[in-house]
């Protein structure tokens, strides 16, 4: 019983000792591995930060080469003004020495034509100075400048310079006796406008005209006056308006318009005439055509003068101008009634020189004479707008006599 008790003792001792020291190993092994962990740690600890150290250091040196190259970016443009500067001043020098290339303006990169701009307002500031500096040498007084004044050149006859006139007697534009049915005065006052429009003259002079026909040419004429004769409608003179003119004051006898003009630094009396009728006043036309020469000594006579072929040939100083280019056969009358039926085709047949003009020889050699409104209407042989044919007739201006 004791041997039985002593044995169980004995292992109980056995096992509480093996128990113990597996105890104290397991102790042991913990703080093994505890050691090792810990010395792990401390060493990846000690790897981070060299690492952090390192990167720290690596981004410093990034942000020192970073620095250093955006400041050498922001000199940049400070270097560049400079070089733009010191190749501005190069090129003036050789502008200067051997001036502008020829293909400046055609350099594909557009650089010479701005480097010419500026070289060009620097070269004009440059001359300023240089006249500012030799207005105040010149005048002593750096507040002086000098001042060029332009004197008004004197307008001188231009030789050769041409004038055009135009004379008609309209009979009030009223259609003829063998107009077609729907022909009016309207379309007369229009055919007329354009004939006249069409030749430009610098003088109208109109005859028995109605006196509402100017708003048909007043864009490019101005109506100098109107007065009435012997026949229906006026006697009217019209001024191209490019060209300068002035009333005449002096008083004509008769039915008679007057200005005058200045062309071409030439100034001449213009008149527009509607003289008596009839065979038998021949003394009558004579003495208002004397009344006209004298108002007007140097210029153009021109419109319906009446005339028949014994008269006209005396007024000395003044030259027909249908005689002056030579009298021209198929410009002569200037009425017709074997063609023109404007009366009817019943009216009495002759033809006469009734319409002419005559101007101052010394001053205006005649150049050409044609007739106007001497073709028929609408294709109808005797149809004219009215009983007398217009004329149109130009003047050379003859160089001065020394």
């Amino acid at each position: 019983m004791d041997l039985v008790r002593e044995t169980a003792a004995r292992r109980k001792r056995q096992t509480a000792a093996s128990e113990g020291k597996s105890r104290q190993n397991a102790a042991g092994g913990g703080r093994t591995l505890g050691s090792k962990r810990a010395m792990e740690r401390d060493s990846g600890h000690t790897n981070q930060d060299q690492n952090n150290n390192g990167n720290r250091a690596k981004r410093g040196r990034e942000s020192s080469d970073k620095d250093a190259r955006s400041g050498q970016l922001s000199m940049a443009p400070i270097f560049n003004q400079a070089s733009n500067r010191r190749r501005k001043s190069d090129f003036a020098q050789s502008q200067k020495r051997t001036g502008p290339p020829k293909n400046a303006r055609t350099h594909p990169s557009g650089s010479r034509e701005k480097e010419e701009g500026l070289l060009g307002s620097t070269c004009a500031r440059v001359e300023q100075r240089k006249e500012t500096t030799t207005r105040i040498e010149k005048s002593g007084n750096p507040g002086h400048r000098e001042t060029k004044t332009k004197k008004k050149k004197k307008k001188k006859k231009e030789a050769g310079a041409v004038i055009t006139a135009i004379s008609w007697n309209l009979a009030e534009c009223t259609p003829s006796k063998v107009a077609p049915d729907w022909w009016s005065s309207s379309e007369s006052k229009a055919s007329v406008a354009s004939i006249i429009s069409s030749k430009k003259p610098i003088i109208v002079a109109l005859q028995e005209a109605p006196e509402d026909l100017f708003l048909a040419l007043n864009h490019d004429y101005k109506l100098v006056g109107k007065t009435k004769s012997h026949a229906p409608g006026v006697v009217m003179l019209l001024i191209r308006k490019d060209i300068d003119w002035e009333p005449e004051t002096t008083l004509i006898g008769g039915p008679v318009v007057a200005c005058r003009i200045l062309v071409a630094g030439l100034r001449l009396g213009v008149a527009s005439v509607h003289l008596a009728p009839f065979k038998q006043n021949a003394g009558v036309r004579n003495e208002q055509m004397c009344d006209v020469i004298k108002a007007l000594p140097r210029g153009i006579i021109l419109g319906d003068t009446n005339m028949r072929a014994a008269e006209g040939n005396k007024y000395q100083g003044l030259l027909d101008a249908w005689k002056g280019v030579g009298k021209p056969v198929g410009q002569r009358y200037t009425w017709d009634s074997h063609k023109n039926w404007y009366h009817g085709s019943q009216a009495f047949r002759f033809t006469c020189r009734f319409d002419r003009a005559y101007a101052d020889q010394e001053l205006l050699k005649p150049r050409s004479f044609e007739l106007i409104g001497s073709e028929p209407i609408m294709g109808n042989g005797h149809h004219f707008l009215s009983d007398h044919f217009g004329f149109a007739a130009t003047w050379t201006i003859k160089p001065k006599s020394k």
